[in-house]
């Protein structure tokens, strides 16, 4: 449960390390290709401070924070003129980062959904593991 909590950012972080070290062998690193990292950096600290969302669309800034530093990474290049190979990947692995926040905040509210609705399991236990994803999930089922 605890390791869902930080699932969004722990996927995005592991994606910038694999988007870095891409580039890094490839030709090595260039100046447009360290401004996308930046960008995809920047999501990643974003997804991993900003809380989750209440109501229905939990975990919506999270991951709208992830597509926004996707679309600045695709926009780097075409600002710098500087459109290659690499940078394509580095916009493609973006999009990948995206998705990572997606399923890791899936995870985190699946796994939640599961322990509320487990008859064995105590929902006030739950609450004290995960309070914010625990009140919007709980929100979502009383509906």
């Amino acid at each position: 449960m605890t390791t869902n909590k930080y699932t969004a950012a722990l996927l995005q972080f592991v994606l910038i390390l694999v988007t870095a070290f891409q580039a890094a062998i490839s030709n090595g690193l260039t100046t447009t290709e360290a401004w996308q990292l930046v960008a995809l950096g920047i999501a990643a600290v974003g997804t991993y401070f900003l809380p989750l969302v209440t109501g229905p669309w939990a975990g919506a800034l999270k991951v709208g924070i992830a597509v926004l530093g996707a679309v600045v990474a695709a926009i780097i290049p075409l600002v710098l003129g500087q459109w290659t190979a690499e940078t394509f990947i580095i916009v493609m692995l973006a999009g990948l980062n995206a998705l990572a926040a997606q399923i890791g905040v899936s995870a985190r509210m699946d796994s939640v959904t599961a322990m509320l609705v487990d008859p064995d399991k105590s929902s006030g236990a739950i609450f004290a593991v995960d309070p914010p994803a625990s009140r919007i999930v709980s929100d979502v089922l009383s509906e």
